[in-house]
């Protein structure tokens, strides 16, 4: 077994995806078990096989790349995935296909598969998160949630834009029709992609302050 501790520290990108390259070469031609330490999301998704999310020694969620991308347990776990659109809700319905929400960001309600095992109840305070690639600016789908606003910010990242729309991030390709600052539009996403996340203690400490 080898600790790796932020081993791509200092180097510049390109020497950085070099390294990883010669990694994932030595743990393939040697049957290596590593154990991988790093703030870097990018690195956490490549290298690792399974991932653990720590914070201040605490585990808040041990599984797979994209398990952790898709359905993120905490807040914490879903920033560090770069899960950028986090609201505070109430939980308003629980029916047996959906849970609906009340967004006060949005005045709106938002709509939630109910996947029956989140342990929440009517009336509780949740988090949502939405994938600002899963967003779109239209939708064929009526099974979508659904708000307005005014683009305040676009942003060009070389392979994708990232569009602020009031507090929501959307990311969109770069052959995409891309909205102008000032400009009013609607936001699209489908229900399943509405992620709960219940309130935990320390994340509602770290909102107050």
């Amino acid at each position: 077994m080898i600790l790796l501790d932020e081993p791509l520290s200092s180097l510049d990108p390109y020497l950085s995806l070099e390294l990883i390259k010669e990694i994932e070469k030595l743990k393939l031609q040697f049957n290596l078990s590593i154990i991988y330490v790093t703030h870097s999301k990018e690195e956490a998704l490549r290298i690792g096989n399974k991932v653990a999310v720590i914070d201040n020694g605490e585990i808040h969620q041990i599984g797979r790349s994209k398990e952790l991308y898709d359905r993120p347990s905490s807040i914490f776990v879903a920033n560090f995935m770069g899960l950028s659109n986090t609201f505070r809700a109430k939980v308003k319905v629980i029916e047996s296909n959906y849970i609906i929400l009340y967004s006060q960001e949005y005045d709106n309600q938002i709509v939630a598969i109910n996947e029956q095992n989140n342990n929440i109840q009517v009336g509780e305070s949740v988090y949502y998160v939405v994938n600002p690639t899963k967003i779109a600016f239209q939708s064929n789908n009526s099974n979508s949630n659904k708000i307005s606003g005014i683009v305040s910010k676009v942003i060009f990242f070389g392979e994708y834009w990232e569009i602020t729309v009031n507090s929501m991030t959307v990311r969109v390709n770069i052959d995409s029709n891309t909205p102008q600052i000032g400009e009013t539009v609607d936001l699209y996403w489908n229900y399943e992609t509405t992620i709960i996340i219940k309130s935990f203690k320390d994340e509602l400490q770290n909102e107050k302050n």
